[in-house]
């Protein structure tokens, strides 16, 4: 048996020899796409932290929320503590409800669930990012309202009313030939709240709404506008392009 196994053990040795050969251009491939994924992670990570460094205000991150933008959990440093990002939101809808924007009734059903603020990180396609806080109002069956609130402002940059806010009436409208007729009454509503948000917008932001762009009008007697908001600063006017969305149950603003 010994015999035997010394003769075949210089050929198993070279098979084994030439199975490692044929193996290393696939070895040496795995460890550099492992580097090179492990490289391209810090880079990514690198890039998102310089340009939060570089965070360029209001106007940006208004910008990012209005994008195809990821959130990223966030636990390191941040401007506010989560008391403070819950009490901007809070003072957030009392502007809201002093402008006619909120009901009594959902202010008093918003004294009465629970509030949770979350930091995340808005990322851009093109790379920018926003530190912002999600503040939500809900129960175990229902969000009443989100509010993202930006770190470094301390201003709402997304807004979703869910049940709470002034919402239209809903309107039936006619379909004639594969074309949707709105009643005008429906139309009329619509613009009349549009007037409301957009008197509030200004004095939030301290902005100029320049142009409104009437997008969509929906079956139920809502529609979606287009507001077009110009900031200044540091003698520099930027125009920020932010959706609003009014439905007979809700209102979302830059969502």
């Amino acid at each position: 048996m010994k015999n035997t196994l010394r003769r075949y053990l210089p050929s198993l040795f070279t098979l084994l020899l030439i199975a490692l050969g044929a193996a290393m251009p696939w070895l040496s491939a795995a460890v550099q796409d492992a580097q090179i994924g492990k490289l391209q992670e810090d880079m990514d990570l690198n890039t998102v932290s310089l340009t939060l460094l570089q965070n360029e205000g209001l106007e940006q991150s208004l910008r990012i929320a209005s994008s195809e933008y990821v959130n990223i959990p966030w636990s390191s440093g941040t401007a506010l503590t989560e008391e403070q990002a819950l009490q901007t939101a809070v003072e957030t809808l009392d502007v809201m409800y002093s402008f006619g924007l909120l009901q009594k009734k959902g202010m008093q059903v918003l004294s009465k669930v629970g509030m949770t603020a979350e930091p995340c990180l808005m990322v851009a396609e093109d790379g920018g990012s926003a530190l912002v806080w999600n503040c939500r109002w809900a129960d175990e069956d229902t969000a009443f309202c989100t509010i993202t609130v930006d770190d470094a402002s301390g201003k709402a940059v997304q807004l979703h009313l869910s049940t709470l806010a002034e919402t239209v009436d809903a309107s039936s409208s006619q379909t004639m030939g594969g074309l949707t007729i709105y009643s005008t009454k429906a139309i009329e509503n619509c613009w009349v709240l549009l007037d409301i948000w957009a008197s509030f917008l200004q004095h939030y932001y301290g902005a100029t709404l320049t142009t409104v762009t009437e997008l969509e009008y929906f079956p139920n007697g809502g529609a979606n506008f287009l507001l077009d908001l110009e900031f200044y600063g540091d003698d520099t006017a930027q125009i920020c392009s932010l959706s609003l969305e009014i439905y007979p149950d809700e209102v979302r603003f830059n969502f």
